[in-house]
């Protein structure tokens, strides 16, 4: 379950073309997940948008936060250093096309 998701936009997009997204893990509790990510030009000079989600696992029986067990914990481990960084920088960049609706 989505508890928590705040955008704050920075900069309009104003053109079709390339940006670049990143995601990181900022927080991984016993029952939910603190992700932070930011939309930047391609050339990564301009931050369109910043925000975070907080995802909170629920049981499917009883849709009460449920912890996270060992092979969620595993997922997260690419994304989440055995110590914790003073300040968290991005893990993964990920180019996205933006298009006209």
């Amino acid at each position: 379950m989505v508890r928590e998701f705040a955008i704050t936009y920075r900069a309009p997009i104003t053109r079709i073309g390339a940006v670049r997204v990143q995601l990181w893990l900022d927080h991984l509790g016993s029952t939910n997940a603190v992700y932070g990510f930011r939309v930047r030009s391609d050339d990564g000079a301009v931050v369109h948008a910043e925000g975070r989600r907080v995802q909170v696992r629920l049981d499917p029986a009883t849709l009460r936060p449920a912890r996270i067990g060992v092979d969620l914990r595993e997922a997260f481990r690419p994304s989440w250093p055995a110590t914790k960084p003073a300040r968290r920088t991005p893990r993964e960049v990920l180019p996205v096309l933006a298009r006209r609706n």
